[in-house]
């Protein structure tokens, strides 16, 4: 999963608020397989941790690829650049692994039902729910060390990331006036949404101080 049209556009920074321009920029999500809501509701739940906006374009049933369009000041999205990639490479090693395990277990639990109504019915929603979950855990640990960071900090950097989600809802706005609530997929399976945020809060994604690099920047 990559990054790419990057376009970054200056604004005027608000009172009390950082001077790094506020930029757009693409994350494309695979849609491989079909899964590709799942994996951009997983990515979503990363991305907003930051205090993005998003515009999410492509989001259906089909097997094309999801455009995940994000507003945010440079420092966010540069730390993004780094994160969502291997968020979602260990999202998608760890739902493999587990999606293995889940449907032996299934198999030898139900033997008269077919491959195709196992992988219809039980083994595809536990993969999806489970790459939800995995988006959930990885984005609870971010948002405990960008706590404790801004805690440390104090007055100063809150106020700062206040004005700066400000100027990121304003451009937003202005770029995508009409975007409508998306729609979630309405098939669940619970224990794979469990499994998966179990796996996100665990997940190696190598050094963490890119969790908190905007937050530091915006100090300088």
């Amino acid at each position: 999963m990559t990054a790419t049209q990057t376009a970054a556009v200056q604004l005027t920074p608000a009172a009390g608020g950082s001077r790094i321009p506020v930029a757009t920029e693409v994350h494309i999500v695979p849609g491989t397989a079909g899964h590709g809501r799942a994996r951009a509701d997983a990515l979503l739940e990363v991305v907003r941790v930051f205090g993005c906006r998003v515009a999410l374009f492509g989001y259906n049933a089909t097997r094309n690829d999801k455009f995940l369009v994000t507003v945010g000041t440079r420092a966010k999205l540069d730390a993004l650049d780094i994160l969502v990639p291997t968020v979602a490479r260990r999202m998608e090693e760890a739902a493999r692994a587990a999606v293995a395990g889940y449907a032996q277990r299934a198999r030898e639990a139900l033997p008269e039902m077919t491959e195709a109504t196992r992988l219809r019915i039980l083994v595809v929603p536990y993969y999806r729910e489970y790459l939800r979950g995995f988006g959930m855990g990885a984005a609870e640990m971010i948002r405990a060390i960008r706590a404790e960071f801004t805690k440390t900090a104090g007055e100063q950097l809150a106020a700062i990331m206040s004005a700066d989600e400000v100027r990121i809802a304003e451009k937003f706005e202005t770029k995508f006036p009409d975007r409508q609530p998306i729609r979630p997929e309405r098939t669940r399976h619970d224990a794979g949404r469990e499994a998966g945020i179990a796996a996100g809060r665990m997940a190696d994604i190598g050094d963490w101080y890119i969790a908190r690099h905007d937050l530091a920047f915006a100090m300088l």
